[in-house]
């Protein structure tokens, strides 16, 4: 009796896996903004967290670093090129809603990210001690709105009451 070895696919191409994570944090931008009134399917998010394992353990080169490095430039780039300008040139209570929009989507995008990148986590961001994705879009939405805010006048009482709701 002969046995037929079953052909292994070749390792994803980082390139290929990113494509199709990015289009899938895209997807989930949309959503959260009200211009897609889908939501993921099992399929698209098994294939999200599928893309993610192979990058990180499946490939030859371990592109878990890489990846890890392109989720904080796509966070960062999210944050201050499509957050940051819906702020700007606002006061008062328009800043506040908008400025509660936001975190309200980013609070989103962060348990998205947590489960996208568990992979991600397991593999790279333990073992070195960084700290996850997750971690990082908290850290940078507080720090770049901060930073931006910094010196404009905001009505602490109306802050407190929002925070109180």
């Amino acid at each position: 009796m002969t046995r037929t070895a079953i052909a292994r696919p070749p390792p994803m191409d980082i390139e290929d896996g990113w494509r199709r994570l990015a289009a899938g944090f895209e997807k989930l931008l949309r959503i959260l903004d009200g211009e897609e009134m889908l939501s993921f399917s099992g399929a698209e998010y098994s294939e999200l967290l599928q893309i993610t394992y192979k990058l990180c353990y499946e490939s030859p080169a371990g592109h878990a670093a890489e990846m890890y490095d392109r989720w904080d430039k796509t966070i960062r780039h999210h944050i201050v090129y499509q957050v940051l300008p819906s702020l700007q040139d606002m006061q008062g209570e328009p800043l506040l809603k908008n400025f509660v929009h936001h975190w309200e989507n980013h609070k989103v995008l962060m348990k998205w990210l947590k489960s996208v990148c568990m992979y991600l986590r397991l593999a790279f961001t333990n073992q070195r001690s960084l700290p996850p994705i997750m971690d990082i879009a908290l850290n940078l939405f507080k720090n770049v709105i901060e930073e931006d805010r910094a010196g404009k006048v905001m009505d602490c009482n109306l802050i407190k009451m929002t925070l109180s709701v």
